[in-house]
């Protein structure tokens, strides 16, 4: 048995996100099992892969929110945004962030209007 195996269906879980594990109550037992970043990387970029390409494929557009909560950098985040609005589903993306638009603004405003200028252009 993988000495991480509880932690990684956390993680795959709450989307490598630590504002879903802590809104989840699953936080502590993460964190308590001590994975290294290399792992937890590993883990990040394949969460990462899987959720653009359900996005982009149109397979699951709702993902938009989750995109928006993983643990990675505002600036990683926005090139993410950046090649999703280059997507050929670019409109049926924008037409979901708009249904999300609520949960953004509420949340970030400013992370919003950034990410709806890019599929804007």
């Amino acid at each position: 048995m993988d000495k991480y195996e509880k932690a990684k269906k956390i993680y795959f879980r709450n989307f490598a996100s630590t504002y879903f594990m802590r809104r989840n109550g699953e936080l502590k037992t993460y964190l308590k099992a001590k994975v290294p970043v290399e792992v937890e990387n590993t883990w990040k970029d394949y969460i990462k892969k899987k959720i653009i390409a359900d996005i982009k494929s149109g397979e699951n557009l709702s993902l938009l929110w989750n995109l928006s909560h993983i643990d990675i950098s505002f600036k990683e985040l926005m090139e993410i945004y950046k090649d999703l609005s280059k997507s050929v589903n670019k409109n049926a993306i924008l037409d979901s962030l708009y249904k999300l638009k609520q949960l953004f603004v509420t949340d970030n405003e400013d992370l919003w209007n950034q990410i709806v200028a890019l599929f804007r252009c």
